[in-house]
């Protein structure tokens, strides 16, 4: 029997981290830290990264400076090119409007403790985040 933890017993809700906006983008696409941060300039790297960086300015309201530093990048310059270019992307490719949208609600919603050992008893261990 999975228990869940009410609402109203959950501390309560902040906005989400860099931190935590960088784990959940590389858990979606499949990354791990070091490729977030990485030099790496393949699309496979840089779309989640700029994907990262534009959730970090737009929903957790970081400067554009902490954004690109959080994502390995060296200067503000970055995160502005960033938003401009997923800004863009959501207006013509579904995939990335679609994947945006899926962690704007992973991101903005309050995690729940019980929820993972729910999913584990009915999923297995190994079936994600």
């Amino acid at each position: 029997e999975p228990v869940f933890v009410a609402p109203s017993e959950l501390p309560p809700w902040k906005p989400a981290t860099g931190e935590y906006i960088r784990k959940c983008v590389a858990l979606h696409f499949g990354l791990t830290r070091a490729e977030m941060i990485g030099p790496n300039r393949c699309r496979v790297y840089t779309i989640p990264r700029q994907i990262g960086m534009y959730l970090c300015v737009r929903h957790a309201g970081m400067s554009l400076w902490r954004a690109a530093s959080l994502f390995g990048r060296a200067d503000h310059t970055s995160a502005v090119c960033a938003k401009r270019h997923i800004e863009a992307l959501i207006k013509t490719d579904p995939m990335v409007a679609a994947a945006v949208a899926t962690l704007i609600v992973k991101i903005e919603t309050p995690y729940d403790p019980g929820y993972e050992e729910w999913r584990d008893q009915q999923y297995g261990k190994d079936c994600g985040p």
